[in-house]
């Protein structure tokens, strides 16, 4: 009997100590009624504050004892339990913390710096950004302006720990910031991604000019990509002159390509409508007749052969070494002994052909205005009359028989004493 009043005697208080603690009053600094929350804490610890908001929200939180600091809340008014978590994340942060859930739906507190290789939340499409401070990723796909340029100039706005890649698959933007920065951005690029910086594909002729040369300084003005059509070997670059400077506009920054077709003379640009523009003025300025322009100059040789020199410009221009030996009938060949004369032939590369028509004795030079000065220098040098020696012979026809008749010249030879 005794054992059994003990037995109901510990049962009691372990009810009334059950009791005691649901009808506990809420924690220190945390006021509560009618569903809405006032928080009041005064240089407390950080983890005072979690245990606060976890029995506030019923979830459970993970943190380590990396999570430390004091902090200090003011709510002279009421909010509601999703605003008291929001000033939660909001003090996370400014600690240098924020929330990522886990798959069991606990909730980790860690570091900012480690929250871009976390299970962070994901937002993508038209689905709207959090207004919190907690770290999430926003995938932002962009319609007009280029992922890779625009990730460049936004970066200094992001956080410190955040992180901010361009996939230019997709022309996407992969930020992972707060949620609050993240807003802020992207009304930034809803802004600036309009139709104006729409990439155009464009065909411009050239009348007059070089495609492959034009192409060329257009790259440096712009920093633009070249390439050729594909099937025609791109054209070495050809070497700087001092020229006229021409005034181009301030371009926004924006990515060039540009393609050359010598087939048609042609550049196909592909670049923003701005940028656009600014090439056109540029090629329009440079696309002008020049005076003995073209690409095809005849030069008629005095003293050289045309085959021989044809050949020893064309190996020049090619860079291979040249024969040691001339072939079988035909006379030496002409070599450049001044290196000076060497390189510039040789930095001409693809950008010159040289053929020589043997009729004429001349050599038909295909290239540039600036490749044939260069090839025209080369050849006046050597194209100099070559020292000579003359040789007279006498060719006499002598018949050896046994006839004893002579002719009258010879006769009259004999008579006059000769022999």
């Amino acid at each position: 009997m005794a054992r059994t009043a003990v037995v109901l005697g510990a049962a009691l208080l372990l009810w009334l100590a059950a009791g005691a603690q649901a009808q506990s009053p809420p924690a220190e600094g945390l006021t509560v009624d009618n569903g809405q929350v006032q928080l009041d804490f005064t240089d407390v610890e950080l983890s005072v504050v979690i245990d606060t908001i976890a029995r506030l929200t019923n979830k459970n939180f993970i943190y380590d004892d990396r999570v430390r600091g004091r902090v200090t809340i003011v709510s002279p008014t009421k909010i509601s339990r999703e605003q008291a978590y929001a000033v939660f994340e909001s003090v996370l942060q400014v600690k240098g913390f924020t929330t990522v859930e886990t798959p069991g739906g606990a909730i980790k507190v860690i570091p900012i710096r480690e929250a871009k290789e976390s299970n962070v939340e994901t937002v993508r499409g038209k689905a709207k950004t959090p207004h919190s401070d907690r770290f999430i990723t926003r995938l932002i796909p962009l319609r007009f302006i280029d992922a890779e340029a625009i990730t460049n100039t936004v970066k200094p706005l992001v956080s410190k720990d955040a992180s901010m890649v361009a996939y230019p698959p997709t022309n996407t933007v992969i930020l992972t910031d707060s949620a609050s920065n993240i807003r802020r951005i992207l009304s930034i690029l809803q802004s600036i991604d309009v139709e104006t910086y729409k990439e155009e594909l464009t065909v411009i002729q050239v009348r007059h000019a070089d495609a492959s040369t034009l192409a060329t300084q257009l790259s440096e003005i712009f920093e633009a990509d070249v390439s050729s059509t594909p099937g025609v070997p791109a054209r070495a670059r050809a070497r700087r002159t001092p020229q006229q400077a021409v005034a181009v506009p301030s371009a926004s920054k924006g990515r060039v390509r540009l393609i050359t077709d010598e087939r048609t003379n042609s550049l196909i640009v592909l670049a923003s409508r701005q940028r656009l523009a600014e090439i056109r003025e540029v090629i329009q300025r440079l696309d002008v007749p020049v005076v003995g322009g073209g690409r095809i100059h005849v030069y008629y040789l005095k003293h050289a052969d045309a085959e021989e020199l044809a050949t020893t410009l064309s190996t020049l221009i090619s860079g291979q070494p040249a024969a040691s030996a001339a072939p079988a009938g035909v006379g030496p060949r002409v070599t450049v002994g001044n290196p000076a004369l060497r390189t510039a032939i040789s930095g001409l590369s693809e950008g010159v052909t040289v053929t020589a028509d043997a009729p004429t004795n001349s050599l038909v030079i295909q290239g540039t205005r600036e490749g044939y000065d260069t090839i025209a220098q080369v050849i006046a040098q050597l194209d100099i009359e070559r020292p000579q020696v003359l040789v007279e012979a006498l060719i006499m026809e002598v018949d050896v028989t046994d006839a004893r008749d002579l002719g009258f010249s010879g006769f009259g030879r004999i008579f006059r004493g000769g022999t």
